[in-house]
This record gives structure tokens, C-alpha cells and sequence, in this order.
């Protein structure tokens, strides 16, 4: 909820008509501390300093001392850290603040930080765009802040269409096991034809030659019948 709060009001925001130092120092970009031109990058900035402390109830800076030079430096030179790291941080055995620490990794880590660059020109180029990648991040899709490889489409489709993939993947595992089944019964089929075929194809090797007149008046000895099968066999 706190999310989509934050990517409605950011569509309207103002922040960069506001000139000079007015916007409170504890929301400030570096380029306003540094008295630099401001732009877009810095309304994202703040957009940013925002979203931290709304995930994590703390500004992404610490600084070393209560003074206003003090902060302004932590603005300046404190690299953040990750909401995510720093939400467990604060965690005394709390499993809820231990389970909202991990949705956070990955993605929305990754779009905070970016919207917190020290480099302008490294943050979202507007506003609107820091709102689309919350609004993808919502929506289990992948992100403009992170490169796209296959496996991390596929992470992010499966999650959206976790369960229509879920049943697609039981009736795969279902056709799979009847025709498994279907498999066997045809393989043991086989077998028993051609163990057939081989008894039959070794009779008619035992009694070649021996017409019918002959086999009504000689008695055949189990040697003699070994030794054609061994020959046979051979």
C-alpha cells in the first residue's frame, strides 16, 4: 500500500519548482547541498529519501554528529544502505520485519538505490519513470533498473502466473505418468512377442530337415536336440 501511495503522488509532483534551499535538508539531493543547478534528478532523489524512510522507518544516511554540517556531509559523501539490510538491522527476533526484509531484496533494493545515486545522470531520468519500475515491481514484472536476463523473465512470469503454471505443470506431470505407463505396457508387449518369435524361430531350427516320416519313426535323444540348440545359439 505504501508503495502505490507513493507511485500515484509521484505523477504530480511539484518538487522542482521550489526554489533554492527550501525543501528540508533532511530530503535534500547533493546537487541541492552542493548549491548545484537542480533538475528532475533531484525531485527523483527526494522521491527516493522518501521511499527509504517509508520501508524502513529510517533515512538512508547516519550522520556522525546533530549539526547541519554534519548531515549535509552524510548527504554528500554516506553511500546507503540497502533498505533491505538495513530494515534487519532494526529486527529483534521480529519474523514480520525479518519477512518484509526479504520481499525487499533484489528488485525494490535495487530501485531505491538507483533513485539515491550521488550521480544524477545514474538516478531515473523522470519521476514518472521511478513510478513505472514501482509499478512493475507491484505487478511481479521485470524492472528497468536491472539487466533482463532469460532467467530472470522467467522468474518474474512465473511469479505473475504462478498458479495457472502450477496446474499447467500437474497436468504435464499427469500426461507424462500415463504415457510413461503407455510406454511400459508397449515395451513389455514387445518383449513377450519377441520371446515368442524366438521360440518359435528356434523349433523350427531344431526340426529343419527332418520331414514328417522320418520324426513318426526315430526318437529324437536330448543331446541331439542340445547340441542343434547349440548350434543355433551360436
Amino acid at each position: 500500500p505504501r508503495l502505490a501511495l507513493l507511485t500515484c503522488s509521484i505523477d504530480a509532483t511539484q518538487l522542482t519548482k521550489l526554489s533554492g534551499r527550501a525543501l528540508t535538508l533532511d530530503y535534500a539531493s547533493p546537487e541541492q547541498v552542493n548549491n548545484a543547478s537542480l533538475g528532475t534528478a533531484s525531485d527523483v532523489y527526494s522521491l527516493g529519501v522518501v521511499l527509504y524512510e517509508l520501508l524502513t522507518g529510517t533515512r538512508p544516511y547516519h550522520p556522525k554528529g546533530p549539526t547541519r554540517r554534519d548531515l549535509e556531509q552524510a548527504i554528500l559523501e554516506q553511500d546507503p544502505q540497502k533498505p533491505s539490510e538495513q530494515l534487519l538491522t532494526q529486527t529483534t527476533g521480529n519474523s514480520e520485519t525479518g519477512k518484509s526484509a526479504r520481499r525487499m531484496r533484489g528488485d525494490l533494493d535495487t530501485i531505491v538505490l538507483k533513485a539515491l545515486r550521488k550521480d544524477p545522470k545514474q538516478r531515473y531520468a523522470t519521476a514518472q519513470a521511478f513510478a513505472d519500475d514501482l509499478k512493475r515491481y507491484i505487478g511481479f514484472e521485470p524492472i528497468a533498473a536491472r539487466p533482463q536476463g532469460l532467467l530472470y523473465r522467467a522468474s518474474k512470469y512465473a511469479r505473475r502466473h504462478r498458479v495457472a503454471l502450477t496446474a499447467t505443470a500437474a497436468g504435464i506431470a499427469s500426461i507424462a505418468l500415463v504415457a510413461g505407463y503407455a510406454l511400459q505396457q508397449q515395451q513389455l508387449a514387445a518383449a513377450s512377442q519377441g520371446r515368442a518369435k524366438a521360440v518359435d524361430s528356434l523349433l523350427r531350427h531344431l526340426f529343419r530337415g527332418m520331414s514328417p516320416d522320418v520324426a513318426a519313426t526315430r526318437t529324437f535323444t536330448a543331446n541331439e536336440l542340445l547340441d542343434r540348440t547349440a548350434l543355433y545359439i551360436d
